[in-house]
C-alpha cells in the first residue's frame, strides 16, 4: 500500500476552495524547533506577519513565548485578542495611524504595546497625542545596523536620540530594535562573524546609554537568519 504524503488529505473534494489548510502538528513542530534555537521561549520575539492568525499565536503563547512582533494595527489586535501580552508594533506611526494606535492601547490596557521612533519628530507627535489621551506610549529605537531600510544609524546620534526621549512626559523608551535581514550568507561561520562585527558597535553604543546614567535598555535583535 502506497505511502501517504503528510501533506496529502483525505476528501479533497469535501473541501470548500479557495480555502488554507494548517496541518497543526508541523506548525507545532516548528515552533518547538524555533525555541530550541534560542533555547528559551522567553528570548523569542516571532512576527506575526508570516501567518496573520489568532490560532497560531495562541499555540506560540502555549508554548511559553510571551512577546511578538507585528506590522499592521490590524495585526496588533489580532494578536491581543489572541491573549498576547507583550506587542511590538514593528514600524514607525505617522498621520491617521498614530490616533488608532493610541485607541488600541486603551482598548485593551491589560497588554504592553510598544512601536518604533527613529526621530524626535516623529517622537514628539507620538507623545503629545498620547498626552492628550493621558497614556504613556512605550517606544523602540530603530537602528540601522547596516540593511540602510529603516532607523537611525549606529552612532552617536543613536544614545544622543536615546537620551533626548527621556525628555518626552508621555513617551517611555524601552530599548533598541535591529533587524539586520541583510546578513543572510548561506555559510553560517561566515554569517556568524558578520553578525558579530556588526554588533560590536551596538554594543558599544549600549554601553554609551548605560554609562550615562539610564538602565540597559532591552535589544529586539535579529532575523531569522541571524
Amino acid at each position: 500500500m502506497k505511502r501517504q504524503e503528510w501533506y496529502q488529505i483525505n476528501h479533497p473534494e469535501e473541501i470548500d476552495s479557495p480555502a488554507l489548510l494548517i496541518f497543526k502538528d508541523r506548525v507545532a513542530s516548528n515552533i518547538q524547533k524555533m525555541i530550541g534555537i534560542t533555547g528559551n521561549a522567553e528570548r523569542l520575539v516571532p512576527h506575526v506577519k508570516t501567518h496573520k492568525m489568532g490560532e497560531i499565536v495562541k499555540m506560540q503563547i502555549t508554548a511559553g513565548i510571551q512577546q511578538f512582533k507585528c506590522a499592521t494595527i490590524a495585526e496588533a489586535e489580532m494578536l491581543a485578542v489572541a491573549g498576547a501580552k507583550n506587542i511590538l508594533l514593528a514600524y514607525q506611526l505617522t498621520g491617521p495611524k498614530t490616533s488608532r494606535y493610541i485607541a488600541l492601547i486603551k482598548k485593551y490596557p491589560e497588554v504592553h504595546f510598544a512601536s518604533l521612533i527613529d526621530n524626535m519628530e516623529s517622537a514628539t507627535i507620538l507623545n503629545n497625542i498620547a498626552s492628550q489621551e493621558g497614556i504613556i506610549a512605550e517606544v523602540f529605537i530603530d537602528v540601522d545596523s547596516g540593511m540602510h531600510r529603516t532607523g537611525i544609524a549606529v552612532d552617536d546620534t543613536l544614545v544622543k536620540l536615546y537620551i533626548q526621549l527621556q525628555s518626552l512626559k508621555n513617551i517611555k523608551p524601552k530599548g533598541l530594535h535591529i533587524y539586520d535581514g541583510h546578513i543572510n550568507n548561506e555559510n553560517f561561520e561566515l554569517r556568524k562573524k558578520q553578525c558579530e562585527a556588526e554588533f560590536k558597535e551596538v554594543n558599544k553604543r549600549v554601553k554609551e546609554i548605560t554609562d550615562a546614567g539610564y538602565p540597559v535598555p532591552k535589544l529586539i535583535v535579529g532575523g531569522s537568519p541571524t
